[in-house]
């Protein structure tokens, strides 16, 4: 029993310590639960993106004297089809038609068989002086002071020479009689066919070189066919591309020197005149330069200058480094930016500007809008 009673108040202090121990436990997780939902640590901001190169040029102004340039290929001042008037055969001819053959003016470049019509000549003149040899009697009592000049005239007729001119007819009584037998129709018929007879000789219509040569010996030819064609040799033209803003200031009859990169050689030439339109496309006008050399030939590439304006105060900087707003980028305080600027002038390959400063740097090379405000060194 007395045991009981020592053993009571251990078994209490045994209880309330494994109490406060469970507390305590407690106690330990509610502030790991606090510290495990505090907010993270702030992440450090990112660095800055490096400074970007580009190629640059910087700006001297100065005054330049800018040449008008001029490039064109020659071609021929006269050029010309020569075609077939008439059917027929070709005959040949002393000159065999080949193209690069030399003809002078009015030389006989083709023949044309012209038997038939020659023939058929033949018999209408010897029938028109049958239709007039009757009426010679009634000529010579009727009209006895017409007489002696219409008998000349039917003497004169030969079947194988062109008419001779028909005696003038002053009488309206005269003109009545000869009419009426159908003297002049039959006449003027005749001289029409020998005019025709003229096309079966086909001439060079100027001195030059043939480009064409078509038809050959024994082949036959209809009208309208293309027989050779060609081209005046001692004259040319360069049509040459002319900026639009300079035709005000060249003249006609201003003498040009053009030269050739491939046969090495300079070739005086004259501006004979202007286009009347201006190219949609390269805003420049057809100036027509007039010249000749023995080495000129037909499509031969040529290139010359003018004298031209005086343009002060200008950057003179690649074609590239210009944007289409008119406006370049310039690097400042080491950041792109955009700077419009006035074109003073243009060419292929570089650009005459003002608006610019002494030491600008300018981006030389197409690029985008989305760089102004970049780093940039």
């Amino acid at each position: 029993m007395r045991n009981l009673l020592i053993l009571g108040p251990i078994r209490g202090l045994i209880f309330c310590l494994f109490l406060g121990f469970f507390a305590c436990s407690g106690d330990e997780g509610s502030d790991a639960s606090v510290t495990t939902d505090a907010a993270p640590p702030t992440s450090p901001a990112p660095a800055a993106a490096p400074a970007k190169s580009y190629p640059t040029e910087t700006v001297t102004l100065r005054t330049v004297k800018r040449p008008i340039s001029l490039t064109g290929r020659v071609v021929p001042l006269q050029e010309a089809v020569v075609s077939s008037q008439v059917p027929g055969i070709v005959l040949p001819t002393d000159k065999l038609l080949q193209e690069g053959k030399y003809y002078a003016k009015g030389e006989v470049m083709v023949r044309i068989d012209n038997e038939t019509l020659r023939l058929g000549l033949k018999a209408d003149r010897a029938q028109l002086a049958t239709a007039i040899v009757p009426l010679l009697s009634d000529l010579s009592i009727d009209y006895a002071d017409e007489y002696p000049a219409w008998e000349g005239f039917v003497n004169s007729i030969k079947a194988d020479q062109s008419l001779p001119a028909m005696p003038g007819i002053e009488s309206q009584k005269l003109r009545y009689f000869i009419s009426s037998r159908g003297i002049p129709g039959q006449y003027y018929g005749i001289q029409a066919k020998e005019a025709t007879l003229d096309d079966y000789t086909v001439r060079a219509p100027f001195s030059g070189r043939l480009t064409m040569a078509a038809v050959d010996p024994g082949s036959y030819v209809n009208p309208g066919q293309p027989l050779a064609k060609i081209s005046r040799t001692d004259v040319y033209e360069v049509k040459a591309s002319l900026p639009a803003a300079a035709v005000p200031k060249v003249a006609t009859g201003q003498r040009v020197q053009l030269r050739s990169r491939n046969l090495s050689r300079e070739f005086t030439g004259t501006i004979n005149r202007f286009g009347t339109a201006i190219d949609p496309q390269t805003q420049s006008v057809i100036a027509y330069v007039r010249l000749a050399g023995k080495d000129l030939r037909s499509g031969l590439y040529l290139e010359g200058e003018l004298p031209g304006d005086e343009l002060a105060d200008v950057a003179v900087l690649p074609r590239e480094a210009l944007n289409r707003d008119n406006s370049v980028y310039v690097i400042t305080d080491g950041k792109v930016a955009s700077k419009t600027v006035e074109v003073a002038a243009i060419e292929s390959d570089k650009v005459y500007l003002r608006g610019l400063l002494d030491g600008d740097r300018v981006i030389v090379q197409t690029a985008e809008s989305s760089i102004i405000g970049t780093r940039a060194k």
